[in-house]
């Protein structure tokens, strides 16, 4: 049985979780793995704190500094431990989601980063490979269009897997008998 592996970016509001109900209804928990993208802004470090070192830790990569003090022995806050809060941050805005999921029998993975969230999804999506990225677009058109752009649009722009764009208004407008028949259709490819 081949699992489909899905990326979901998030960035805390509603309108990003309607990608949520569009992958509920189209695949089936046992044939997919679900990882919830949450992208932020990178924390503020004061300008005199040590730049923040890439580092692996039990084979993951973290952020960690070499602890500078001042003329006085005190410690400065650490960046890593700003990032470390950061990220917890950004992992907690999903996890509600994460565990509805799992509750209702989903793998669920949540990741993080940090900077522009269309230039990360594609840099997660380079490294990961994920099979599908389902994500909610504000769907504007025109001048909105060209004067806001969209993470969804760059994103999708650059990316080279398939990518599911759900705009809120189609679940508004309960269309969910046709993103159930379309999922019948993924569900039964070979």
């Amino acid at each position: 049985m081949n699992v489909l592996r899905i990326l979901i970016p998030l960035d805390g509001s509603e309108l990003s979780r309607t990608a949520l109900p569009a992958v509920r209804t189209l695949f089936d928990p046992s044939r997919a793995h679900l990882t919830l993208l949450r992208v932020g802004e990178e924390p503020a470090m004061p300008s005199d704190a040590p730049a923040p070192v890439q580092v692996m830790i039990d084979g993951e990569a973290r952020m960690r500094d070499l602890g500078m003090h001042d003329e006085e022995g005190e410690a400065h806050v650490w960046a890593s431990q700003e990032w470390e809060s950061a990220r917890a941050r950004l992992r907690d805005d999903v996890s509600e989601d994460a565990e509805r999921l799992k509750e209702e029998g989903w793998t669920v993975h949540v990741a993080t980063g940090f900077g522009d969230p269309a230039r990360e999804i594609v840099a997660w999506c380079e490294e990961e490979r994920p099979d599908l990225v389902a994500m909610a677009t504000h769907g504007r058109t025109g001048l909105a269009r060209a004067l806001l752009g969209s993470v969804a649009e760059r994103a999708v722009r650059r990316l080279g897997v398939p990518v599911l764009l759900v705009r809120p208004e189609a679940i508004r407008r309960d269309d969910a008998a046709a993103l159930l028949d379309a999922g019948r259709e993924v569900s039964s490819a070979p």
